[in-house]
């Protein structure tokens, strides 16, 4: 059993399973793409290496099978570090940045239905601007018919491709009306918010009864190990006492819900302790490394778990940063993402390889059935548990 986190009372087993036999045409590696989970589906769009990655990925973990949906809509430009939620049977992007170094602020619904991508206008509360176009924010779906965003980095250059970065902390709701039609607001707060960051991690989560957003870590010039918790009904940032040695700060990593768990796993560290303790403005490349970490927060006692992989150091995936991962049924789906620093030619050299974490034992099937696009197999069928 290898240790993978610091020590706490608590011990966590998990089990990585890299999925080596998965069949079609794999997906490029990449960085900065997204994914989210439908059904038995992990749904993988853009991010890239040489240059953005348009099409659209989607395995099936019930057969283990790669596939390009087949679409006669056309597809708008390539886009890396934007926000997507998954509503309904349908696919909500926000904001990124495309090929030619622009952010964006625009809004796309891709259907589940048949693929077709649509640039979706948004209506605004009287007297507020719409966000302004950002990269690394967060975007996060909190009910049926309520997605927040918050964050990002944003560009004050005034001509492209110029960049002053500015880091932000601002908070939107985005409505989904019953008419299918987008309505921006901005919610008003109390408590302190987070201090202005990107390429953190939000996930929404039932905190005591109560439907709470959860912000972890990110970047603003150095990497941030800080928690803050918006509570949804009255709108109260609070930044609670977190027990157990932590982490290191982190972004670029991923996170998920399972039961009263956040799990977290990778992203861009500190190299040693002397960058964490460091009050530079100013870091270097060597400041910073990959981690392949896997760290578990109980939400029920805010404690750091002390988290045990049940395999050897060779069935691990390797340290990245800049991947994309999806819960489906306990199980922490991670694809692809970006190997450090490490350079072949002018391109980052990304992983290639989809992996799950088993966090806990995986729930019986409910029935078995026909899967409809497997003519010579019986597959079971296992209800998705959505995980907030």
């Amino acid at each position: 059993v290898k240790n993978m986190a610091n020590n706490t009372s608590t011990n966590i087993v998990m089990k990585w399973k890299e999925l080596k036999d998965s069949t079609g045409v794999c997906p490029k590696p990449r960085h900065g793409h997204r994914c989210v989970g439908h059904g038995k589906y992990v749904i993988i769009i853009g991010g890239g290496n040489e240059g953005i990655i348009k099409e659209i990925n989607v395995y099936n973990t019930a057969n283990g099978k790669w596939f390009y949906p087949s679409s006669s809509y056309s597809q708008p430009p390539g886009c890396a570090a934007f926000g997507i939620v998954c509503h309904e049977t349908n696919i909500i992007i926000f904001g990124g940045i495309y090929e030619q170094g622009t952010y964006s602020n625009d809004i796309y619904k891709i259907s589940l239905l048949n693929w077709s991508w649509y640039l979706c206008p948004a209506t605004f509360d009287e007297g507020i601007a719409p966000p302004c176009p950002r990269l690394g924010h967060s975007f996060t779906l909190s009910t049926n018919n309520e997605i927040y965003m918050f964050g990002g980095l944003s560009n004050d250059a005034t001509n492209i491709p110029s960049v002053h970065p500015k880091y932000l902390n601002d908070l939107y709701k985005l409505a989904v009306l019953e008419d299918g039609n987008l309505h921006w607001s901005i919610p008003i707060t109390s408590g302190v918010p987070p201090s202005p960051r990107e390429s953190h991690s939000a996930l929404i989560h039932n905190y005591r009864d109560k439907k709470t957003l959860i912000i972890y870590g990110g970047m603003c010039g150095r990497r941030l190990g800080d928690i803050h918790f918006l509570e949804i009904e009255s709108l109260l940032w609070v930044q609670p006492v977190i027990l157990g040695p932590s982490p290191p700060p982190r972004s670029l990593h991923i996170a998920g819900i399972v039961q009263n768990k956040m799990v977290v796993f990778g992203g861009w560290i500190p190299a040693n302790d002397s960058v964490t303790s460091s009050d530079k403005t100013v870091f270097s490349e060597n400041d910073w490394k990959c981690t392949n970490n896997v760290s578990s927060l109980n939400l029920e006692t805010l404690a750091w778990e002390n988290v045990c992989i049940s395999e050897s150091d060779d069935l691990v995936p390797r340290p990245r940063a800049g991947h994309c991962g999806v819960m489906l049924n306990n199980r922490l789906y991670i694809w692809s993402g970006r190997d450090g620093f490490r350079k072949s030619w002018n391109d980052q050299v990304c992983c290639k390889d989809l992996w799950y974490l088993e966090t806990s034992k995986a729930l019986p099937p409910t029935r078995i059935m026909m899967d409809g696009n497997d003519t010579v197999s019986v597959s079971v069928k296992w209800d998705i548990i959505s995980n907030g």
